[in-house]
């Protein structure tokens, strides 16, 4: 049976996909270095004031 041609319509469909999927990709790396800094900066607070609380001790 003969595979029938695709619309131009389809074809620039089919184009975007990739670009989709690599910028979700880009985004969900955005969003998980965001949240590991924020992670990062959590701890580094409380590292200091533990450290400021010895301290005063």
């Amino acid at each position: 049976m003969k595979e029938r041609e695709k619309q131009p319509n389809e074809i620039e469909k089919d184009a975007e996909k990739p670009r989709t999927e690599e910028k979700a990709t880009e985004n969900n790396l955005g969003y998980y270095l965001l949240e590991k800094e924020f992670r990062m900066n959590e701890t580094a607070k409380k590292i200091i004031e533990e450290h400021e609380s010895k301290k005063s001790d």
